[in-house]
């Protein structure tokens, strides 16, 4: 490890205490790390929404009267509500298994892993 040395005018006092590594990384690949991390970070909460879609299309379904309204039967809203119900689940399914994905991808040690790959081959 080499030593840091310093142009310090007289009178000044300077202590090297730095026992760690430093981490030397192009402009390019912080920003492609952090898109990649903004998208796992996404990824992590996107159940939510469809969550909540299904629970309001669930309940919707379940306690709704549907009735004759804009040119459309109660049975055809009540399918239009089915659809709708069905399509929200199919997008929580795919969300869940993305999070999973996701999972551990967030954290602050697994930036910094990311931004140590390669260090290695230089």
């Amino acid at each position: 490890m080499s030593k840091l040395s310093l142009d310090i005018s007289e009178g000044s006092l300077v202590k090297q205490n730095i026992q760690t590594d430093l981490i030397l990384i192009s402009e390019d690949k912080v920003e492609i790390i952090l898109m990649k991390h903004k998208k796992a970070v996404n990824g992590i909460s996107s159940w939510l929404a469809p969550l909540s879609l299904a629970l309001s299309f669930g309940a919707t379904l379940l306690t709704a009267d549907f009735k004759d309204v804009l040119y459309l039967t109660g049975e055809k809203w009540q399918l239009v509500f089915t659809i709708l119900l069905i399509i929200s689940i199919l997008w929580l399914l795919v969300s869940i298994v993305q999070a999973i994905m996701y999972a551990g991808k967030t954290s602050v040690k697994y930036i910094i892993k990311m931004m140590n790959e390669g260090k290695e081959n230089k």
